[in-house]
């Protein structure tokens, strides 16, 4: 706190001026000449404020100095810490969200071999209810899967030729993988069965049903009609290739019939 000098005015009588001295707290009115200290300074012998002591040209002791120095200090060590915990933190996150990204892949996976699965064993109930039906399908008649053994001896007589000549056959034109052979007398059936009927079976259908035509020419076999079978075609391209390749349908959803199957469900093999 600076020493203030203030002119109140003259008292009477008086040859000089009042000061008013403010230091340290204290106020003393000293009537007579304004002393010679300069301004801002405390009068000779003032006792220093408490609140100086010790002070040096930085208005900080010291002892303060030190004490601010080691709160500052501790403070970032503090935050080293921190950086170095948030560090840690992060690297854990990425780990944790590589793994999550594993697990959701494989989940991922799990699903749609899942559904694959599920599809599958429904198409083969699917085929095994329509093996079932045959008799009612064709009208009489008899047959089934390739594998049953009522069938097998009739397709290897047939087929004998066939296998001795080339052994091994393309899958797509082999009789022995379709899913149904049907036959009254000498007039045979190869069907391809799906629940939605695509290209792939009508494509199927016709080699297969090539093949025991092709064979069954010195064995009794007087024609053999391709067929799929399902519920509803894939698109009107599935359709449109059957038509184009020869190969006869049966929709069950839309009680689709071709012409084909409609005429072979009218024939009557001479032994019932």
């Amino acid at each position: 706190m600076g020493h203030l000098w203030l002119q109140i005015g003259k008292r009477p009588g008086a040859t000089g001026y009042s000061p008013v001295t403010a230091w340290a707290g204290r106020t003393d009115l000293t009537p007579g000449p304004r002393p010679s200290q300069g301004r801002g300074r405390p009068p000779a012998g003032a006792a220093t404020p408490p609140s100086l002591a010790g002070k040096g040209a930085g208005g900080l002791g010291p002892g303060a100095r030190g004490a601010g120095d080691a709160a500052r200090a501790r403070t970032e060590a503090a935050l080293r810490e921190l950086a170095l915990a948030q560090a840690r933190t992060e690297q854990r996150l990425a780990g944790l969200a590589e793994r999550v990204d594993g697990l959701t892949e494989a989940v991922r996976e799990l699903v749609e071999w899942q559904r694959s699965e599920n599809n599958r064993r429904e198409g083969e109930r699917y085929e095994r209810d329509i093996r079932l039906v045959g008799p009612r399908l064709f009208a009489a008649g008899e047959g089934g899967a390739p594998f049953e053994p009522h069938v097998r001896p009739r397709l290897s007589q047939v087929l004998a030729e066939v296998f001795a000549a080339e052994g091994e056959l393309d899958p797509q034109a082999d009789p022995l993988l379709a899913d149904l052979v049907w036959w009254k007398d000498g007039q045979f059936v190869l069907a391809e069965i799906s629940i939605v009927v695509g290209m792939s079976d009508v494509y199927r259908a016709e080699p297969q049903a090539a093949t025991l035509r092709k064979a069954g020419q010195e064995r009794g076999v007087e024609s053999v009609l391709p067929v799929v079978i399902g519920q509803r075609w894939s698109g009107v391209d599935a359709r449109k290739a059957a038509e184009r390749l020869g190969v006869a349908w049966w929709i069950r959803e839309d009680k689709d019939v071709s012409p084909e199957l409609v005429a072979y469900r009218r024939l009557r093999p001479a032994r019932s």
